[in-house]
């Protein structure tokens, strides 16, 4: 069996899904864009989820949300589907999109663990050797000062897919602060990411000046092939990590708790397996948890305010 999701309302993530194969089906051109912003926004607002940063590379995604509700699951479910049939239909694919292992899905614990989850999804375009600057990036991406912005209408977008379709002819997109640094003004917030990010893209440009290397351009991203795949080697295989804190003891304690939290888990399914009606499954259990008769504890206090 796979290791269980602990899913707990009011966790901010940072959230990672690649392309099968690692091919460009995402490059930015034609609808990708328009799809994305769309859908994002319409799930976001249907299953509770705030928006803080995004990114739609060629061929994978990056956000950084919080699952206000304890849905994300169904969140990305809705979100992955939803494009892998709009994309197949407008440009007459029927294989799958996405990777077959599943979306990497990362708990942020601390303050800075945020920050530099922020600063990563936003530069990504920059660190990846494509853009000078994330302003340049053709594909979906939201920017620091998206906070300032207010809500944005997305209008549906003009695909086959939505010929017949009820879905709303237009949905609203707000990015907002993380709950973790709302006692920050939006200004000041704006303003740290902003130094943040051009410190990051600063290293980069002397990074590729050093080497004796430029970036790809803007231009250049969009002709790319739909079938085509990096050159570089894919990163090998080993753990994936499932939580971020830049707090070596509170790490320590954390990664604790989580193994604490899986034993627990797989001890109160063998239990319901073994017939025990009264088999307890720990706090953020997410499938288990809509199957009748199923039992769950409570949220703790830290988290009954997102409950």
């Amino acid at each position: 069996m796979t290791l269980p999701r602990r899913v707990r309302p009011g966790a901010t993530c940072l959230i990672t899904r690649r392309c099968t194969q690692r091919t460009f089906l995402l490059v930015p051109r034609g609808i990708t864009r328009k799809v994305f912003a769309y859908l994002l926004s319409h799930l976001a607002e249907r299953y509770g989820v705030l928006i803080h940063a995004a990114v739609v590379m060629t061929n994978h995604y990056h956000l950084v949300i919080t699952d206000t509700r304890g849905r994300y699951p169904d969140f990305l479910r809705d979100l992955d589907s939803l494009l892998t049939r709009v994309l197949n239909a407008e440009y007459g694919r029927r294989e799958a999109l996405w990777s077959s292992a599943r979306p990497n899905v990362v708990e942020l614990l601390t303050d800075e663990s945020i920050w530099r989850a922020l600063s990563y999804t936003i530069i990504n375009p920059v660190m990846a050797g494509l853009v000078r600057t994330p302003a340049e990036w053709p594909g979906f991406r939201t920017s620091p000062r998206d906070v300032l912005a207010g809500t944005q209408v997305i209008p549906r977008p003009k695909a086959r897919f939505f010929l017949d379709s009820r879905a709303p002819e237009q949905v609203e997109c707000t990015v907002t602060l993380p709950p973790a640094l709302s006692s920050m003004t939006a200004v000041a917030y704006v303003d740290e990411l902003t130094q943040r990010v051009g410190a990051r893209v600063r290293e980069k440009r002397e990074e590729m000046r050093r080497g004796g290397r430029s970036f790809l351009g803007a231009r250049r991203v969009k002709k790319q092939r739909r079938t085509s795949r990096p050159k570089s080697p894919g990163q090998p295989r080993g753990r994936v990590p499932t939580i971020a804190c830049h707090d070596p003891t509170r790490r320590k304690e954390e990664a604790q708790e989580l193994c604490r939290w899986r034993a627990q888990y797989r001890e109160a399914r063998r239990c319901w397996l073994e017939g025990e009606s009264q088999a307890q499954f720990p706090f953020g259990t997410f499938q288990m948890a809509r199957l009748p008769g199923v039992r769950c504890e409570r949220a703790p206090p830290q988290w009954q305010w997102a409950a």
